[in-house]
């Protein structure tokens, strides 16, 4: 609750999107995002399945250099890794975990 109150100023004018297209809960990873000026918001889910990580493509990042945190649970960390040439963020994630990343870009 803390984390959204410090963030819920800049969702309200926030864009919903999908990179990795509409989510099925019978999908290894869902993945959601909120673009809100030059910051996004991404929520990355892992339900089960065997892929140990998962490649997500943040198209709004393309051609610009990003600054990646993950920002909850932040005392929970997980091995991520941005690759700015592809503009894609790979996450670590165990099952039926969940993260929060911030994109600055």
């Amino acid at each position: 609750i803390e984390y959204h109150k410090q963030i819920c100023n800049e969702l309200k004018d926030g864009l919903p999107f999908w990179p990795m297209g509409l989510a099925s809960m019978s999908d290894e990873y869902l993945s959601v995002g909120i673009e809100c000026k030059n910051k996004l918001y991404l929520a990355v889910w892992r339900t089960t399945g065997d892929s140990a990580s998962v490649k997500i493509p943040i198209k709004q990042a393309e051609g610009k250099i990003a600054n990646v945190t993950m920002t909850y649970p932040s005392k929970m960390q997980v091995p991520f890794n941005w690759d700015n040439e592809t503009s894609t963020l790979e996450v670590k994630l165990a099952p039926k975990t969940a993260r929060i990343f911030e994109i600055s870009i």
